[in-house]
């Protein structure tokens, strides 16, 4: 039942629960950044049961549910995720299903989880680490110093391990300050390093040929396009890429047209982001008609200097050393 249909005086926050999703959902470096719980939906299962399934996300500020189920007598309609007497929280990209309800009701509220953003939120308090990002940042500080890795420099990625929305027109690099759980681990690690780091969308072999990194979520289904405007078909913002391993070496061929060598980009993550974007297009030139599919692949996108010209923070201290080959 949408919230036009119903009221209530139940508050997740006067009940506490905005203080368990802190200590029980996010990691301790996000656990001082403010939420809204905005009230979504009243759910009422008799003999009904909800199939496994992920939420979508309706923002890029979203980051997840919460679920608060009232201690009314019932059979069956387990919560299968996580069960607990009053509640349940959980990232909006995991999947979750209501088993069948078999004696009485299950009611519940649904409530979509948000951080609000920092230049409407008062500022908080810096706080320690995840204990994993201890462990991650040696690793990325080896990889990122280490010359035979994009030697002629480049863009480093890595797929986004949570689920973030992609309408048409969505510029990217607001996800930044939205990021969650693994993705947020990553970012505070780069930051730590001293790095520049951004969230950008890759589009690989657009029109057979060529690869671009961009900020914004490309629609190109609305007309054909000629081969040759598909730079301006993907926007200003949008740069040609050379899709490459980590040592630099191309896995494409390059656009026959091009003028100059574009630079590499190479995905340190072998599987692909959580979060993609699709769109049809029909491109024409060469006396042919191509039909395809763009997709797109949100990513925390490193840009690397060659490697005498990288300046990365040692891990172990404040200070900043030039890294040579």
């Amino acid at each position: 039942m949408n919230i036009a249909n119903f009221a209530t005086q139940f508050s997740a926050r006067n009940a506490g629960l905005i203080h368990i999703v802190r200590r029980e959902l996010l990691d301790r470096s996000d656990a001082n950044r403010q939420i809204k719980a905005e009230l979504y939906k009243l759910n009422v299962y008799e003999t009904r049961f909800f199939k496994a399934h992920k939420d979508t996300p309706r923002h890029e500020t979203m980051f997840g549910s919460l679920v608060a189920i009232f201690p009314i007598q019932h059979e069956g309609g387990e919560f299968v995720l996580r069960e607990g007497d009053r509640y349940v929280s959980f990232f909006s990209d995991v999947e979750h299903e209501v088993r069948k309800v078999t004696f009485g009701h299950r009611v519940a509220l649904t409530y979509n989880l948000y951080f609000i953003p920092e230049n409407q939120a008062p500022v908080g308090t810096t706080s320690a680490p995840a204990p994993y990002e201890g462990s991650l940042a040696a690793p990325l500080y080896m990889l990122l110093t280490d010359p035979t890795v994009l030697p002629k420099g480049g863009y480093l990625a890595f797929g986004l391990r949570h689920y973030y929305p992609t309408e048409k027109g969505t510029n990217v690099i607001h996800y930044k300050n939205c990021l969650k759980g693994t993705d947020a681990a990553l970012e505070r690690v780069l930051t730590n390093l001293g790095v520049v780091w951004n969230v950008m969308v890759f589009y690989r072999n657009v029109g057979s040929y060529n690869d671009y990194l961009g900020e914004v979520i490309v629609d190109l289904s609305r007309a054909p396009y000629e081969i040759y405007d598909f730079d301006e078909a993907m926007g200003e913002t949008a740069v040609h890429v050379e899709s490459a391993s980590i040592d630099g070496i191309p896995r494409a061929r390059r656009h026959p047209n091009a003028e100059t060598p574009p630079r590499h980009f190479a995905k340190v993550t072998k599987v692909d982001s959580m979060t993609c974007s699709r769109s049809p297009y029909v491109m024409t030139g060469y006396s042919r008609a191509e039909v395809g599919e763009l997709t797109g692949e949100v990513c925390i996108v490193v840009g690397l200097q060659e490697p005498a010209e990288r300046v990365v923070r040692k891990v172990d201290s404040i200070e900043v050393v030039e890294v040579c080959a």
